[in-house]
């Protein structure tokens, strides 16, 4: 799941941005992203579902932990793919197979069949409902913390 955002007549912090050094313009842009997507993590381990007690599933719960799903929402930074995009970017993901104790040869991934479901199970779409339900307030949050980066 990706969401892009483009902030609209920010034509004055862009300029701003330019004046500054370029390793300290990385930093405010990096933090107040940073920022964003902490809200939206934050937001997602609220609605993501916790497994109910595994002694009543049987066999299908074998080997899963209560809260696992929640745990695993995290935010990572790595370098972008596209340069037209930015040099890097920020995102709010699910951790690795290993930290869920997902075996590595199983070919399903259980965050993806909760959020987007199967044919006996319900999609539980939490990710994209943080992303949806914060849009405007992230928006704001980020715009906010770069004029603060930039003006300090």
């Amino acid at each position: 799941m990706s969401s892009s955002r483009t902030v609209t007549g920010a034509a004055e912090l862009q300029r701003l941005l330019r004046t500054l050094e370029p390793r300290v313009g990385k930093r405010v842009i990096r933090q107040s992203l940073r920022e964003g997507a902490k809200m939206v993590q934050a937001e997602a381990k609220r609605q993501a579902p916790v497994l109910e007690d595994t002694r009543t599933l049987g066999s299908q719960s074998q080997g899963r932990v209560p809260g696992t799903l929640r745990r695993g929402i995290v935010v990572r930074s790595m370098k972008s793919n596209k340069p037209s995009k930015g040099r890097f970017r920020i995102g709010v993901m699910m951790a690795k197979r290993e930290k869920l104790d997902i075996d590595g040869g199983s070919k399903w991934f259980y965050p993806a069949i909760v959020h987007a479901g199967h044919s006996t199970a319900r999609a539980r779409p939490f990710m994209r409902n943080a992303v949806d339900s914060l849009r405007r307030s992230v928006d704001a949050r980020i715009e906010r913390r770069l004029r603060v980066g930039i003006l300090s």
